[in-house]
């Protein structure tokens, strides 16, 4: 038995002998594979993807290049599109206006509209006159309830117009009011972008037939109703058309955009995005860089504006993002 016990001592020694070996061996394997390819220059790879290191002098280190972010007020653009719906210029007549909408349904509504509005007038001026028949005994009490008949069924059609007109966004009074030279738009504002946009605000127009120029508007009104499909609001723009050839019916873009303060913003050249996923690449030592998951905000000109994933001071790359994301994911 004591025997037995003996080679079983010096059998459990060798086996763990055997497993040192083993581990040394491969420990070094890994580590010469990891200094071969340093020597190599090529990158490596770890942590699923998210972390990348280049040999001092590799051709990819060259293509790289980072900036430190720190807080700072940037413009936010908050682009909504939008479409011309209304016209207003003189006419050749005596002072008059002539109006063109984007839709024929609106053109023969708004004059019925101001058709309904000149017959309400004319009742109301003759149950004045009638009233004042009545009181002198020049009319009888049956004339007077016809005119006061006439005059409530002229207001009440008046009403309805003025019902269907507001059903398409707007309100009649406004357009009466527009001098000439004025152009309506009304843009779809998602529900995610209202907080951006201020009744009374001035808002910039980008036209699609003049790309490069950037003409100013104000934002008279807002809808009341979220559309249930696009989840938009429907927001009126008026501007003064500065002697350009616009027409209802031409599609822009309005940007409501606001200034931001105290924000973290990178180059938008710094994110990549995957499977929905927003990343930027944090350069962590002269060779090293890290995959960084980021919730970006509204874009600022050529920046974004970073919500979440990044801290004052961090140096973020901003070219050769896309070798890095082809290393990271291996593309």
């Amino acid at each position: 038995m004591k025997i037995k016990k003996k080679y079983l001592y010096i059998s459990a020694i060798a086996v763990l002998v055997i497993v040192s070996l083993l581990f040394i061996i491969t420990g070094n394997s890994n580590g010469d594979k990891k200094n071969d390819l340093l020597l190599s220059g090529k990158a490596i790879v770890s942590d699923n993807g998210n972390t990348i290191l280049f040999p001092k002098g590799s051709e990819g280190l060259d293509r790289l290049k980072a900036e430190i972010i720190s807080r700072g007020n940037e413009i936010v653009q908050v682009l909504a599109p939008s479409r011309v719906v209304a016209t207003v210029s003189s006419s050749n007549g005596a002072g008059d206006k002539i109006v063109l909408f984007d839709s024929p349904d609106l053109t023969g509504l708004y004059s019925q509209y101001r058709q309904s509005k000149i017959n309400l007038q004319l009742t109301q001026k003759n149950l004045a006159r009638m009233q004042e028949m009545y009181q002198s005994n020049a009319a009888t009490a049956k004339d007077l309830s016809q005119v006061e008949s006439d005059e409530a069924n002229a207001r009440v059609s008046f009403a309805e117009m003025e019902g269907r007109f507001k059903a398409y966004g707007f309100n009649a009074s406004d357009i009466e009011n527009t001098p000439a030279g004025m152009v309506w738009l009304i843009s779809d504002v998602t529900e995610t972008q209202l907080r951006d946009v201020d009744k009374g605000e001035d808002v910039d127009i980008y036209y699609n037939a003049y790309p490069e120029k950037k003409l100013l508007g104000n934002a008279v009104a807002i809808g009341d109703i979220v559309d249930p499909v696009t989840r938009s609001i429907k927001v009126k723009v008026r501007m003064k058309n500065p002697g350009l050839n616009i027409y209802p019916g031409m599609f822009a873009r309005i940007d409501y955009g606001d200034p931001r303060m105290k924000v973290l913003s990178v180059p938008s050249t710094s994110v990549i995005t995957v499977e929905g996923n927003d990343y930027v690449f944090v350069q962590v030592s002269d060779t090293g860089f890290v995959r960084r998951k980021v919730m970006i905000g509204e874009p600022a000109g050529s920046r974004m504006i970073v919500l979440n994933g990044l801290n004052d001071g961090e140096k973020i790359v901003k070219e050769g993002t896309m070798l890095l994301k082809g290393l990271s994911f291996n593309y």
